[in-house]
């Protein structure tokens, strides 16, 4: 399958709305798009287009979501954006970490495929060009896994298992397998929540909303209610998950600049 080049959208793909806000607060304007029961926006960020979509967590919802966003949107091109936990002590809460490849342990289909080419610890190299970015960043693979990593002990098996592997999320193979169906190029980065030493406060999935794939605020307060002890660990995470979203929309609001300044460039060569 054939996609358009530059004129056609940039699509990016979030697992949850707390990744998406600060990406949609640089769309200008941010017009509702919504596909189907996935919420989305198109707009410009700059003077690049794009369209912004929120999947779900889980990497067959990401899968159907890139799959049903690609036929819909036709992009030039796909960003995996969202949060990971790290699976390296030096790799820290609000680093990126730009996939090398990515690394299938949720059955999809496929053990490892290279979405983007290596450039060094800070810079990606995004198909033809490096983006930029002031922030603490590196790249390394990412594992996909098909439930949440709550525990160190949970990392640990997996940082065993796959070594190379720098971060472990949730939908970044269900996107890449969506891409690779579709044959559109696709590109990953993760921001990590978690420190390898880190546990996750609660069991999310306890509290999805099986509508939307996110979890459910009402749910959770009730769940808070009945475990106040863990509380505190919940407002800890959320700050850094705060600060995680704010790192990747840099790395969006940078990769869209210096995109359309490559372009320009290759035009007027």
């Amino acid at each position: 399958m054939t996609y358009p080049g530059s004129d056609s959208p940039l699509l990016i793909l979030v697992a949850v709305h707390q990744e998406a806000a600060p990406i949609r607060k640089l769309m200008s304007p941010a017009h509702d798009a919504r596909l189907e029961r996935f919420a989305a926006w198109s707009g410009h960020i700059g003077k690049r287009s794009v369209v912004l979509l929120v999947s779900g967590m889980g990497p067959q919802r990401a899968a159907e979501a890139a799959r049903m966003a690609i036929k819909r949107f036709r992009p030039h091109g796909v960003l995996a954006c969202g949060f990971a936990g790290s699976l390296w002590e030096e790799v820290l809460p609000g680093d990126l970490v730009i996939a090398t490849d990515v690394i299938d342990a949720t059955g999809l289909g496929f053990r490892s495929m290279k979405p983007a080419k290596s450039g060094g610890p800070k810079a990606a190299n995004l198909g033809a060009f490096s983006v930029e970015v002031a922030l603490r960043s590196l790249e390394a693979p990412i594992v996909s896994v098909q439930a949440p990593v709550a525990s160190p002990l949970a990392k640990r098996s997996i940082a065993a298992t796959v070594p190379r592997a720098a971060a472990v999320d949730m939908e970044t193979a269900g996107i890449v397998f969506a891409c690779r169906l579709e044959g559109a190029p696709c590109f990953a980065v993760r921001a990590i929540t978690d420190g390898f030493h880190q546990a996750l406060p609660v069991d999310f999935e306890r509290y999805e909303d099986y509508t939307t794939g996110e979890v459910s605020p009402s749910r959770l307060a009730l769940g808070m209610l009945m475990r106040p002890w863990l509380l505190p660990g919940l407002i800890a995470l959320g700050a850094r998950s705060a600060r995680a979203a704010q790192n990747l929309a840099t790395f969006v609001a940078a990769y869209c600049e210096q995109a359309v300044s490559a372009e320009l460039e290759r035009d007027t060569a």
